[in-house]
């Protein structure tokens, strides 16, 4: 790699770097974070009632006790707390974030740093992914520098909440996965296996990743015929590890159905959301994309006042990744398949599940972050 492309990369880097840990508590702790301190404390919901009702008079220091790691509790109310109240998210950055503010305490810095922590070591993880996906380094640095500094990506590093940890778990998945592929041996399959058990436990929707693996995986053996043996021997092993870790989320998804309408409740924005129209729905879906790029206003809608410079943004990234779409296709079609399936799959299931729940999932850019890493992926061509 050249002198000046290698600096270029390690100042990205640094920026990035320092985006994430400098003023971590100097944010709004906004709602969605209060819960996720209250997970910490291994309270629950019905805990904190009982306890205002016989506390005509309140200080900080009693909402503080909610808020904050306990030694009176342990992990296993973290993960009861989630399942009768929260189903719709699975326990492991919770459990992961209560050991850490055992450890660090529970202030607001200390809390959210580890999603800091966890992003950081997502830019690792993209490194890793582009390397094994193009079998390049140099691809590899400059994919882990785009993400360093991906608004989006800066965004979530900096709030208690697990998308940052979904993150470095796709990476994860898809890296071993991609490693399994190559080398065929069994430790490779259970490390994937492992980081996709991971996945799935951080973040439900980590399923519709899996959809688009199994596109990918037997897209590529029926391209190689002249290997049909080996690749069916993939497949097959594909599927039985993908299948145990799939079988490993049973326990909870039970708890999802037991408890399903507390979760319709944690989820009730988005059922009510619904979709603003089609013009608002194509910019929000665009905007989506160039959040791995460029923020905006979160608010934006679909508003001739939001012509320029939003709307022209758009368009032009748009255009910049489907060019690059166009030359990963000519250069590298078995990459192509791969960032496809990583991108278009999960969108289609986001949408699916607005059509049949007559929600606005897929309005929620945090639920994309898949096809916001397929979009670094492809930008590399662009």
């Amino acid at each position: 790699m050249r002198r000046p492309l290698l600096l270029a990369i390690i100042a990205l880097l640094i920026v990035g770097i320092a985006l994430r840990v400098v003023q971590l508590d100097k944010k709004v702790f906004w709602i969605d974070e209060a819960f996720t301190a209250l997970r910490i404390s291994g309270y629950d919901e019905s805990e904190v009632v009982v306890y205002f009702q016989a506390q005509p008079l309140l200080t900080a220091g009693d909402l503080e006790r909610f808020q904050s790691y306990s030694r009176d509790k342990g992990i296993l109310d973290t993960i009861r707390g989630l399942a009768v109240h929260e189903p719709q998210l699975p326990p492991v950055y919770f459990v992961l974030v209560r050991a850490w503010a055992g450890f660090w305490g529970s202030s607001i810095a200390a809390i959210r740093s580890f999603s800091a922590v966890a992003s950081l070591l997502a830019v690792g993880g993209m490194y890793f992914l582009a390397a094994e996906l193009f079998g390049s380094a140099r691809v590899g640095g400059f994919a882990a520098a785009l993400l360093a500094i991906s608004p989006f990506q800066v965004l979530y590093a900096q709030e208690a909440r697990p998308y940052s940890l979904w993150t470095l778990t796709l990476l994860l998945a898809s890296f071993l996965l991609l490693r399994a592929l190559r080398r065929d041996r069994p430790l490779d399959w259970w490390l994937y296996a492992i980081a996709l058990v991971s996945a799935l436990y951080t973040f439900l929707f980590s399923i519709f990743v899996v959809f688009g693996y199994t596109l990918y995986v037997f897209a590529q053996a029926k391209s190689h015929t002249k290997k049909w043996a080996k690749s069916r021997r993939l497949q097959q092993r594909y599927l039985i590890f993908t299948g145990v870790a799939i079988a490993s989320l049973i326990p909870w998804l039970v708890l999802v159905w037991r408890y399903r309408q507390q979760s319709l409740e944690g989820v009730g924005w988005a059922l009510q959301s619904g979709a603003a129209g089609f013009g608002a729905q194509l910019l929000t879906w665009g905007l989506h994309f160039t959040r791995a790029f460029v923020d905006f206003d979160a608010g934006i809608r679909f508003d001739p006042s939001h012509l320029f410079p939003y709307l022209l943004v758009v368009l032009a990234i748009a255009a910049l990744l489907s060019y690059a779409l166009y030359n990963l296709r000519q250069q590298k079609p078995r990459q192509f398949w791969f960032v496809l399936a990583l991108t278009a799959v999960s969108a289609l299931c986001l949408i699916l599940l607005d059509l049949i729940l007559g929600g606005g999932f897929s309005s929620a850019t945090r639920y994309t972050v898949p096809c916001l890493l397929g979009a670094t992926l492809r930008s590399l061509f662009a």
